[in-house]
Order: structure tokens, then C-alpha cells, then sequence
């Protein structure tokens, strides 16, 4: 008992020493502890404190200070776990800097880690921004074929990329690829039609292409006014009715009794939103061609548009009494911008007495996009008598369906 007693006492005399020591390190542990945290977390976090200051300067424009910056997030990669997130990022930023203090080649070699030229598969992981920096690197140093690359990449990833779509359009142009320019800036103007820069560059490459095929059709037909009718023609099939518009203004300035030539500038205006310019137009038509059908028929639109039904009626009762087959012709095509949005919007109302009418259905299906089968039934149009003086008009005025059928039998 009494051997248990002090074994017990010596066991708990010999340990207890060295548990009270433990006890009382616990504190000096802690305070360590907590003392090196400040330090653990500073090494942390100072990557994320120089990226805020370097997007803050460079924010500011203080590009220099943003490099620096920039700089110091990269240094001792190695002994800091730094999210790729955050390199992207400060890549792309000091890419930036390096591109607004016009040393593209450095902008370029900082890119270059980031979009390796051999890993395609790794090129999905690239943000858009870093391509659309590299693709105006390439595109201040003149390599062309690389900054549309660039810039399509970017677009891939962000096609709502104003900078890189109208970048692209200029690096198209600088190529000799003005037709493919002016299709990215309009597309540009159809995305944010706010934005003037958008509808300026689309504007100069318009002129581009109207000088370059006015001076290609000139010296092929050497002045063959006909032959520049037909490239304006061409154009407004294309769709491409500003530029039509500018050609035929050139053709009407030597030709300004053309018959036709008026009536194609009324539509292109039209169709760009001009009416009351296109309604001009067509009234000087109509006083060298009174018969055209183009000029009646888009007459008639814009008398849509004013709510003059009246005047619908008898312009388009004029186009399939003479011109029973160009009327179906017209139909195929959609109604003027103005008008098709007008009825869409229902501000335009087709009245009950003309709703009724054969003339009334058929505009009425039209105007909704239904497939239009065939014109209203007229009344066959006389050919005796007036076809001499129709045939006396001037040139390339229309002749009526039925003189020509007639003057067909005769031949």
C-alpha cells in the first residue's frame, strides 16, 4: 500500500513538472502564432494590393505607375501561390499599359505566355481582352493578317466587343477588304446606334467602294451611263442602299433625265428612311418616265405611311393595270423599313373600304408577310391608239405590258 502510494506520488511529482511546462507554453504558442499570422497574410494579399493599385493608375493613366505595379505582382511566383485569375489579369493589364505608351513589342511579349502559339487547345481559356490587346498591337505594327485573327478571336469570345468589331473593320480596310469593313461597322451600327464612331467609319468606307466602282464602271464603259445604272442596280439587290444611293447621285449629276435613274434613288432613300426625299425623287421620275412602275408603286407606300388610302389605291391600280407582271415582281419583295415597322407598331390602319377590295387584301397580306399569289384582277388596259406615243418616250422609259404585246405580234 504504502510502495503503491509513493509510486503513485512519484509518478505524479515526476510528470507534473513537465505538464505544467506544456500548460504554460500553450500562451507563448499562441502569441507566436498569432504574432506570425500578420506576416502570413501580408504575404497573401500583396499581390491583390499591387493589382488594385496598378488597375487604379493605369485607370488614371498613369501608365508608368501601372507597369511598375504590374510588375511587382509577378515577382516571387514561386514561393506564392497566385490564382491564374490574377496572372490573366495582370498580363493583360500590363499588355495595355505597354500598348497605350505605344511599345507594342513589349505588349506583345508580355502576351505571349499568356497566348502560346502551339497550344490550340489551351486558346478557349484566353479572355477576350487579351486578344483584342494583341490584335491592336498587330495592328499599329502593320501585320495585318494577324491583328484580324486577333480580332475575330476576341469577337468569338465577346461578340458584343465595340472596340474589336470596329478594329476589325479597319484592319479589313487597310487590306483592300472594303466590302468585308463596311459589313462589320454596319453590323456595329445595327448593335449600338449611338455610337457616331460606328456610323462614321461605315460612311468612309460607302465612299470608298462608290469612288472605286464608279472609277471601275467609267473606265469600263467610258461614261456608258446605262452601264453605272446597272452597277447602282446591282447594288440595291445587294441591299447595300446607301451606296447605291451615293452612285446614282453621281450618275444624276451628268444624266438628270435618265428615265429610271430617279426612281432607284427614290428607293434607296426609302429603304434608308428618307420618304419624303424619295417622294421627290419619284415625282421627277414620273415627269420623264410617267409610267414607271418602281415610282408608283413605292408612291404608294409612302401614301401608306400618311394614311392617304385614296392615293394607295389609285398607284397601285395604275402598276397592275399597266404592269400586271413587274406588279408581281414588287410583291415579292418586302415593304420599306419605315412602313413594315409602321404596321408592326399599328400605325398604320388599312381602312374598311379599301380593306374590302381585291387592291385591299392583297396589300393587306402583303404587309403581313403572307405569300402573295397573284395581283388583284384589272381591267385590261386599251394598246390601241397610245402605243405610238409610248413608243416615241424617251429611252429606257417602261411600255406598257400590253403595247409590248402588241408591238411583240407585230415584230
Amino acid at each position: 500500500m504504502g510502495i503503491a502510494l509513493s509510486h503513485r506520488k512519484l509518478v505524479s511529482k515526476s510528470s507534473a513538472p513537465s505538464l505544467c511546462a506544456g500548460l504554460r507554453s500553450i500562451p507563448f504558442l499562441l502569441a507566436l502564432a498569432f504574432l506570425s499570422y500578420p506576416s502570413r497574410v501580408d504575404s497573401q494579399t500583396t499581390y491583390q494590393e499591387e493589382l488594385k493599385l496598378a488597375n487604379e493608375a493605369s485607370n488614371s493613366k498613369r501608365f508608368e505607375e501601372a507597369i511598375s505595379h504590374y510588375r511587382r505582382v509577378f515577382e516571387d511566383t514561386a514561393s506564392r501561390a497566385i490564382p491564374r485569375s490574377v496572372l490573366v489579369e495582370a498580363q493583360t493589364g500590363l499588355a495595355s499599359a505597354y500598348f497605350m505608351l505605344h511599345r507594342y513589342r513589349e505588349s506583345l511579349d508580355t502576351l505571349k505566355p499568356l497566348i502560346p502559339s502551339s497550344e490550340i487547345a489551351s486558346r478557349k481559356q484566353i479572355p477576350s481582352e487579351a486578344w483584342l490587346v494583341q490584335g491592336l498591337d498587330y495592328l499599329e505594327l502593320n501585320q495585318l493578317a494577324d491583328a484580324i485573327y486577333s480580332f475575330r478571336q476576341c469577337l468569338a469570345r465577346d461578340p458584343n466587343s465595340a472596340n474589336a468589331r470596329l478594329a476589325l473593320g479597319d484592319a479589313l480596310a487597310r487590306s483592300d477588304r472594303l466590302e468585308e469593313a463596311a459589313k462589320e461597322y454596319e453590323d456595329q451600327t445595327r448593335r449600338t446606334p449611338s455610337l457616331a464612331d460606328a456610323w462614321y467609319k461605315l460612311g468612309l468606307a460607302h465612299s470608298a467602294l462608290a469612288d472605286g466602282l464608279l472609277g471601275d464602271s467609267e473606265r469600263k464603259s467610258s461614261g456608258n451611263v446605262v452601264a453605272l445604272q446597272l452597277v447602282a442596280e446591282e447594288l440595291l439587290n445587294k441591299g447595300s442602299n446607301l451606296l447605291a444611293a451615293k452612285s446614282l447621285f453621281h450618275l444624276l449629276h451628268d444624266a438628270a433625265s435618265h428615265a429610271g435613274a430617279h426612281a432607284d434613288l427614290g428607293h434607296a432613300l426609302l429603304e434608308l428612311g428618307y420618304a419624303k426625299s424619295a417622294e421627290s425623287q419619284f415625282h421627277k421620275e414620273l415627269a420623264v418616265d410617267p409610267n414607271s412602275p418602281l415610282a408608283q408603286f413605292d408612291l404608294a407606300q409612302i401614301a401608306a405611311l400618311r394614311g392617304d388610302w385614296d392615293e394607295v389605291s389609285a398607284e397601285l391600280g395604275k402598276v397592275s393595270g399597266l404592269y400586271p407582271r413587274a406588279f408581281r415582281l414588287l410583291l415579292e419583295f418586302p415593304p420599306a423599313g419605315l412602313l413594315r415597322q409602321a404596321w408592326i407598331e399599328k400605325k398604320t390602319q388599312i381602312p374598311t373600304t379599301f380593306a374590302g377590295s381585291s387592291s385591299g387584301e392583297l396589300w393587306k397580306a402583303w404587309l403581313d408577310g403572307s405569300e402573295v399569289t397573284a395581283a388583284p384582277a384589272q381591267k385590261k388596259t386599251s394598246a390601241s391608239g397610245s402605243c405610238l406615243g409610248n413608243i416615241l418616250s424617251p429611252p429606257g422609259a417602261w411600255l406598257p405590258e400590253a403595247c409590248y404585246e402588241v408591238l411583240r405580234v407585230r415584230l
